[in-house]
């Protein structure tokens, strides 16, 4: 997530490096509510999946997008 908020800022795309960086800061300290935040950014219109970016950049922001779910999951197993 770090890498995409690089490359975000790179594109000019400082409200979604915001975004992306809020959320990998709070996901780093075990805060829960970073994934499914995070996991926000990819439904609807205007998403991040709308952002026209080359195939390098949609991979990554496509890997984090699976990252997130598989510690959503992961966290869903350790409730009691």
């Amino acid at each position: 997530m770090a890498d995409l908020v690089v490359v975000l800022r790179s594109l000019n795309e400082a409200p979604w490096a915001e975004w992306v960086e809020q959320e990998r800061q709070r996901i780093e300290i075990g805060d829960a509510y970073g994934i499914e935040h995070f996991l926000a950014a990819f439904g609807g219109m205007g998403s991040l999946n709308d952002l026209n970016v080359d195939g390098r950049t949609r991979e990554m922001i496509s890997r984090c997008c699976s990252l997130a779910r598989e510690i959503q999951r992961d966290l869903g197993r350790q409730d009691p």
